[in-house]
């Protein structure tokens, strides 16, 4: 049964067309343990990327380290995220200034999501998205 579960969700993640999964997508194969568990070995195995709670990416291997690494960077996994999750966004303070030439590159990753609250943390490799409320 177990087997049958992880082939099934394996073919829907290869079905996919965005390149962020949710937990969520999931929830018609089985009760949530049993995702869990299968999402676990999923990201043991590299196909997956955990990037927040019930957030994973797509993975490709590192040219660098030979590891699973997300597909993307996180600044479009992020959009991918937003999106699905149907927040407003536009870009943050820093990326707005850099793109209009008035800053260097901007080190972190930054999304204005206007007055919404989200708390939902993601994270790909030593970078993590930030909110800021305007």
């Amino acid at each position: 049964m177990k087997k049958r579960i992880l082939t099934r969700i394996k073919q829907s993640i290869a079905k996919t067309s965005g390149d962020i999964v949710l937990t969520q997508d999931f929830r018609r194969f089985g009760s949530p343990s049993s995702i869990a568990k299968i999402i676990k070995q999923l990201v043991a195995e590299g196909v997956l990327y955990r990037l927040g709670y019930g957030v994973y990416a797509k993975t490709k291997i590192g040219i660098i380290s030979g590891k699973p690494i997300p597909i993307k960077p996180l600044e479009e996994l992020s959009v991918q995220f937003l999106d699905r999750m149907g927040v407003e966004w536009r870009l943050g303070r820093a990326q707005r200034e850099y793109l209009e030439g008035g800053s260097q590159i901007p080190v972190s990753v930054a999304f204005d999501i206007g007055k919404r609250r989200i708390t939902r943390k993601l994270a790909g490799g030593l970078r993590e998205l930030r909110y800021e409320r305007s």
